[in-house]
């Protein structure tokens, strides 16, 4: 298929529908289908990627308040480019990333409510580190009446979050002069969600659950036997012991799958599920030859298996045969593992910019029993799946 490029948006003060007219690659012009400005506008929001610089893609978003701020297809289309594996975070720098992200989560106050967006201010308000982003999660969940949203928020409205926040500092954000504090926002939310709260909706707002490769998440329950897909696990891995594994050879017993990096600086994401996995041990050291945990690393260039090694005994993991950490053994090796585990996870200059939370757990017959992502799992709700897996 050709590639089209739209070379004008007409926009007009009688609200009529104007269209956007298309030309293919080779530069003729297209006349199979006009678009009508929204549509083409849509069009380009889902095809961003990573050769669109974040002025770009705000220039675009700013289109989208000015002109369809009350659009659920523009909404929705938008609410994709918070996924942290989102092609348009490719190539780009960490601090970046964290200031385009922030500026999103700002504008989604000018659109409709969307679940994947609520799903977002959850996880960025439960595991982000940044008051940028904080700040901006905090103002836009004012519009989510949500009661889960609350205790997350309950935390920020302390003197401990004073620091000044400006929204014009936001990089894209130049028309948007507001200064505040997340304390305030945080005032200001529960005001919002107390007054008008509603019970929180039934189903999970999932952050990626409409791109799950290999699983539906079910955070209280496991994935029905006869719901559980089949994957293929033939990926191999270094340990950090130096030695190779593969996931095939991993049937027999349940075992846990999860991601991190030695340089993460987010001690709420990487530090945490660590620390928690050490606990997980513990928990279950009377059954720790009958399930196995694989904790594999997305930097597999610095994190070296000497290196993971040191970081595991830092946080009192145990390391034997059924308890490692993993290295991608080549490119090819991380390429299938990306696609198997659809790893919210993205590198600028060979460096990651941003990562999500997940952690998948598998019956012993090596299919997917369990998906948690960017939630902040427990250790007794985790070990209590694991007793169901080795009694089935």
């Amino acid at each position: 298929m050709k590639k089209l490029y739209a070379i004008a948006l007409l926009f007009t003060v009688f609200n009529a529908p104007l269209y956007c007219q298309m030309k293919d690659g080779d530069g003729s012009t297209n006349t199979a289908g006009l678009e009508t400005s929204e549509e083409a506008l849509a069009k380009y929001i889902k095809n961003a990627n990573g050769q669109d610089s974040f002025a770009q893609l705000a220039a675009l978003t700013e289109t989208a308040k000015a002109n369809f701020s009350d659009s659920a297809s523009i909404t929705e289309n938008l609410s994709f480019w918070l996924a942290e594996n989102h092609p348009i975070y490719d190539g780009k720098g960490f601090n970046e990333a964290l200031q385009f992200r922030a500026y999103l989560l700002h504008s989604f106050s000018f659109f409709p409510a969307n679940d994947r967006i609520l799903g977002y201010l959850i996880s960025e308000l439960t595991f982000s580190d940044n008051q940028n982003i904080v700040c901006a999660a905090v103002f836009t969940s004012k519009k989510y009446h949500d009661s889960r949203l609350i205790p997350l928020i309950e935390k920020l409205a302390t003197d401990a979050y004073r620091t000044t926040v400006n929204f014009s500092d936001f990089q894209y954000n130049t028309v948007y002069n507001y200064k505040t504090t997340i304390q305030e926002e945080a005032k200001k939310a529960l005001d919002a969600l107390k007054t008008e709260e509603v019970p929180a909706t039934s189903h999970k707002p999932s952050c990626c659950s409409s791109k799950m490769a290999i699983g539906k998440e079910s955070p209280s329950k496991l994935i029905g036997k006869k719901d559980r897909m089949v994957k293929d696990l033939n990926i191999t891995f270094l340990d950090q012991e130096n030695d190779f594994i593969n996931l095939k050879n991993t049937h027999g017993s349940p075992f846990i799958v999860t991601f991190f990096y030695t340089s993460c600086t987010n001690q709420n994401k990487c530090a945490a599920t660590i620390s928690k996995l050490s606990e997980l041990q513990k928990s279950l050291v009377g059954k720790k030859n009958k399930f196995k945990i694989y904790a594999i690393t997305y930097d597999e260039y610095v994190d070296k298996p000497d290196v993971l090694k040191k970081y595991g005994g830092s946080y009192n993991f145990m390391f034997d045969k059924n308890n490692k950490f993993l290295l991608s053994a080549d490119k090819e090796e991380k390429e299938k593992m990306d696609q198997l585990f659809n790893t919210t996870v993205n590198y600028g200059n060979g460096i990651v910019n941003q990562h999500g939370i997940q952690l998948f757990l598998f019956d012993k017959h090596g299919k997917i029993a369990s998906v948690i992502e960017n939630e902040n799992w427990t250790v007794p709700s985790v070990s209590d799946k694991i007793n169901t897996l080795l009694e089935e």
